[in-house]
């Protein structure tokens, strides 16, 4: 068949894909062409990988084959097992990954080689339009994210190549935040809690994660590794590396929390017990494992105890739902956001974190109060749940090049509690201490991730929130939203 190089910005995907049907050509992506520079930007391209449509690949390729699994998608040869563990995560609730990779898409009924997926942009759902060429070595095996148990299944390698585009090219995805994709791929806010040597973990963090689960919250966790390589440990588990939380459970009448975890690669688990062949599950009835989902399978999937993995694992990332997520269970949580966009502007509004010899220019920073009306309903305590969220933008549109790498700023807030007789005004250095209590300062938790994200739980009342970079005039753009239970305004 005829192809066509079309620019996908001259149209929406039904336009686009309508001429493509009528005219009888295949689409070309002139955006994001079929060149080497689309792979890697700092180096060469393999010479035996050619771009390919999966019609040229296999006899009866799908988009997607008896529905959507946690068991779909697996790393291909490029460092982004963050992206590959959002996505699986993405996958243990169908109704959100829909509005990421519409499932209407056919290789078959109107075809034309053109497929759309969705991602959130900083308040907005922006549509991202592909061809599907994709690259190949020796004509046949895909390079990148594939299905390995289904081989002619493409959902999961397209949605990698739409990413990639997003982001200017594959490489541009090698060492990526978990937290970050499920951002993109939700709109909901994602906080980072450390489960380090000495770190403060919440109380009943497994009832608090059981909860976050039933409420369609996602998470992911990882290793962390000083030396920013992949390394196995006797364990199993590997350090610098990105793992998918798929499955939590409590055995009623034991003390037994168990957590199941998947290893984007789809393979190399856990070997401790509760792994596999761990020989405690001899003591767990039929009806449990069928409850469990147990699958004893080398394919990435492994299930630990609860102890274990706080033993074993240094960070854990939860993305809690927000109204600009695509679906809320509105049953269980009826969650409140109000957002703004922001800038640093130096010499104006860049203000920097407060540290001496710049404590005057912190007061130039944005503020935004923020007013809780009521405590939460299903609280016992008088309390109003409050998530913030602080994103730093990009200035190049995430694209990453060698010219241009993608470099965060250190970014954080500050929240004070306004005094009740206290009008909506400004905070000063010279009078903010007879108007707000400094009641959150989390120098410690300055950042320099995309997001900083943190869960209250605080008096019903107004409240200034300052966000700021760590370092004073630095030039950067922000998202600040405020999510709530009760009826909550920022401004």
């Amino acid at each position: 068949m005829a192809t066509a190089k079309i620019d996908p910005d001259q149209g929406t995907y039904d336009q686009l894909k309508g001429r493509c049907v009528q005219d009888g050509v295949l689409f070309v992506d002139d955006a994001f062409p079929a060149i080497d520079k689309s792979i890697f930007f700092s180096h060469s391209v393999p010479t035996n990988v050619r771009w390919k449509r999966p019609k040229e690949i296999c006899e009866n390729p799908q988009f997607i084959v008896d529905g959507v699994a946690r068991f779909d998608m697996g790393q291909g040869a490029l460092g982004n097992c963050w992206f590959v563990a959002a996505a699986v995560t993405l996958a243990t609730k169908p109704n959100l990954l829909h509005r990421v990779v519409p499932a209407d898409q056919s290789f078959h009924k109107d075809y034309a080689g053109i497929f759309r997926f969705s991602f959130w942009r900083f308040g907005r759902w922006q549509e991202v339009v592909v061809d599907d060429r994709l690259p190949v070595r020796y004509g046949k095996f895909l390079v990148f994210a594939q299905n390995r148990q289904q081989p002619n299944e493409f959902w999961c390698a397209l949605l990698e190549k739409a990413y990639a585009k997003l982001h200017g090219s594959y490489e541009a995805l090698r060492s990526g935040k978990i937290q970050d994709a499920l951002v993109d791929f939700t709109g909901g806010a994602s906080q980072v809690i450390d489960l380090g040597d000495g770190a403060s973990i919440p109380r009943r963090f497994f009832r608090l994660m059981m909860r976050l689960s039933k409420t369609n919250s996602l998470m992911g966790c990882s290793i962390t590794s000083s030396a920013n390589k992949e390394k196995q440990l006797p364990s199993g588990l590997y350090e610098g590396h990105a793992y998918s939380v798929t499955g939590l459970f409590n055995f009623r009448g034991r003390k037994t929390r168990l957590l199941r975890l998947r290893n984007p690669w789809g393979k190399m688990e856990w070997n401790g017990d509760w792994s596999d062949r761990s020989e405690v599950w001899k003591n767990v009835s039929d009806k449990d494992k069928s409850m469990m989902e147990l699958v004893i399978e080398n394919d990435g999937e492994f299930w630990m105890s609860f102890e274990d993995w706080k033993k074993h694992f240094r960070e854990l990332q939860i993305c809690y739902l927000t109204p600009e997520s695509s679906v809320i269970d509105y049953r269980r949580k009826h969650w409140r956001m109000d957002a703004r966009h922001g800038e640093w502007v130096p010499g104006v509004s860049a203000g920097g974190c407060g540290n001496h010899p710049n404590e005057d220019l912190y007061w130039t920073n944005p503020q935004y109060h923020v007013t809780l009306q009521d405590p939460d309903d299903d609280e016992d305590v008088n309390t109003s749940t409050l998530i913030v969220s602080l994103i730093q933008k990009d200035k190049c549109g995430m694209k990453k090049t060698a010219q241009f790498p993608e470099v965060n700023k250190t970014i954080g807030y500050d929240i004070f509690k306004v005094k009740d007789d206290v009008q909506r005004e400004l905070l000063d250095g010279d009078t903010y201490s007879e108007k707000a209590l400094l009641l959150e300062r989390r120098m410690d938790s300055y950042s320099h991730y995309r997001e900083v994200c943190h869960r209250y739980s605080l008096k019903p009342g107004r409240y200034c929130i300052i966000p700021a970079t760590y370092e004073p005039n630095e030039d950067a753009s922000f998202y600040l939203r405020a999510v709530t239970e009760t009826e909550a305004e920022l401004g």
